[in-house]
């Protein structure tokens, strides 16, 4: 995925954690304003940058992929959301 916030690489891990959360925030703010396919894109940005700070496999993940998950079923993309619900029950069985 292009990065569209050029800045990212120049963040410390705090800032770019911060700014997950931000991101995460603006996609809910998406999920509420009915745009799914631009909270789509914010919520995989958000995802790619975490996982960039925590790891694939840090717990703290999951709210984040819950919120994604979300998403993706709003938007009936059911075989991608199934993928997530796994992964969330491995990051909790962790």
């Amino acid at each position: 995925m292009t990065k569209p916030y050029h800045f990212y690489s120049k963040l410390s891990k705090y800032a770019k954690e911060v700014s997950a959360v931000t991101l995460n925030n603006l996609a809910l703010l998406y999920v509420e304003m009915r745009d799914l396919k631009e909270a789509d894109k914010v919520f995989a940005e958000c995802t790619e940058m975490l996982e960039d700070v925590l790891g694939e496999k840090h717990k703290m993940l999951i709210p984040f992929l819950e919120n994604y998950t979300s998403t993706l079923e709003q938007m009936k993309r059911q075989q991608e959301a199934a993928a997530l619900r796994r992964r969330i029950k491995v990051l909790h069985s962790q």
